[in-house]
């Protein structure tokens, strides 16, 4: 039992933080006509605002410290940053030379929302560090479930969906295989003969009495042949074989 919760344990340890992150957008945000008379009054010339969304999704039980999102191109207003359920400032800075946004620290269970405004058509949100720690492809899909749980669900659904059909299709072809391997036999076997249905039949213990019946029920020369067949020799081998191949004569 100590060893059972200890490897659960250990597996646990193993499975990576699920922390992730998204991007959404430009989008293009038109400006009422009295803000741009307001902004042209102080020599603001503009006919919208684009808007880029970066989510950072911290669900994991750990305190995320320097997140660091690296970006190219540029940026014309300050971003904006906001916690999703803490009512306090994101503390972060921006270094413009190195192209990138640091997030002092993000608490567990928590995301943090980012509004870039006015992106440049080459801006792009290239990766992002929780201190020097890559985020992986599986803390992505971890966060991701976690951010979508009903696409999470659907996808899941699919997956089994797809598992179970493949293995159908393993068995309908595995059972095809086997009517067709046992059709082959059974042509081999009565090759030239067109006087009788040939087939398997299964030859249980409890079945012997009826087998017994069945056999003295024919001629001799059909016993000769059905011994043939199963490559035995007389009756008392032939009850002991558990597939019998058997032709019973159309006449009959």
């Amino acid at each position: 039992m100590l060893n059972s919760v200890l490897t659960f344990l250990n597996i646990k340890k193993e499975i990576p933080d699920a922390f992730g992150y998204d991007v959404f957008g430009p989008v293009s945000y038109p400006i009422p006509e009295e803000f741009k008379q307001l902004l042209e009054a102080n020599e603001v010339f503009s006919e919208g605002l684009d808007l880029c969304f970066v989510r950072i999704d911290n669900y994991s039980s750990k305190l995320q410290k320097d997140v660091r999102i690296l970006y190219s191109g540029d940026f014309e207003y300050r971003p904006s940053l906001t916690f999703h359920r803490r009512d306090v400032s994101v503390r972060y800075s921006i270094a413009e030379e190195e192209k990138e946004i640091v997030i002092e620290e993000i608490p567990p269970n928590e995301s943090i929302s980012i509004e870039i405004f006015n992106p440049t058509q080459d801006f792009q949100v290239d990766q992002i560090l929780s201190g020097d720690h890559e985020i992986t492809s599986l803390m992505q899909k971890l966060a991701e479930a976690r951010r979508y749980p009903d696409l999470a669900r659907m996808k899941l659904a699919s997956v089994c969906l797809m598992s179970f059909t493949t293995l159908v299709l393993i068995a309908t072809g595995y059972l095809a295989w086997g009517k067709i391997a046992e059709s082959n036999r059974i042509e081999a076997a009565y090759s030239g003969f067109l006087s009788c249905t040939p087939s398997f039949v299964d030859n249980p213990p409890d079945y012997e009495k009826m087998l017994k019946r069945r056999f003295e029920q024919l001629d001799l020369i059909w016993q000769n042949n059905i011994l043939s067949s199963n490559h035995v020799r007389t009756f008392d081998e032939l009850k002991l074989k558990d597939e019998i191949l058997w032709c019973e004569p159309n006449n009959s």
